[in-house]
């Protein structure tokens, strides 16, 4: 499937808009598509500031920002902007379009790739929180570096680039 472009993206956000003004969202394609990104930006924030930390030499700085970060997601977690079952459903619906060569807005790309994305983000962050709120061991050090090197594996897969073993310590 691939990663969508960015013009595939703003089409995606466009057909977003137009379905919650019009409010035929009954599928809740639009609000999914929005749940999904702001979702991906708190996640990949966390990964972001994770690497940062392990850049530096593990500052105390960064080591702030991961707990900020970390937080910052718990929240978007703890007051969900969309349900389980209607993410299901989008998700459902978003599947069946791709199936059916039914997209032309790349709404239901954007939301299944935001979602398996969101997957493996949700890891790093999980080992990020093992990491910082178990005495930041070495054995949750390699996991917490193993995650965030599996999520480039993925993003790299996803984009249609093979980087092969991308280093990003």
């Amino acid at each position: 499937m691939g990663r969508p472009t960015k013009i595939e993206l703003a089409s995606a956000f466009e057909q977003a808009d137009s379905l919650k003004k019009h409010r035929i969202d009954r599928g809740h394609l639009a609000k999914s598509l929005y749940a999904l990104s702001t979702q991906i930006n708190g996640l990949e924030n966390v990964l972001s500031t994770c690497e940062s930390y392990l850049r530096s030499g593990q500052s105390v700085t960064d080591h702030r920002k991961i707990i900020s970060a970390i937080n910052a997601c718990r929240t978007l977690d703890s007051a969900p902007s969309i349900t389980e079952n209607e993410l299901e459903c989008a998700l459902s619906i978003a599947a069946k379009m791709r199936e059916h060569d039914d997209d032309p807005d790349h709404i239901a790309k954007a939301i299944l790739n935001f979602n398996y994305l969101k997957k493996h983000l949700q890891k790093v962050c999980r080992s990020a929180e093992r990491y910082f709120y178990s005495g930041m061991q070495s054995s949750t050090l390699r996991d917490l570096e193993s995650s965030i090197k599996n999520y480039h594996a993925v993003e790299s897969r996803t984009s249609g680039l093979d980087t092969g073993n991308v280093n990003i310590f």
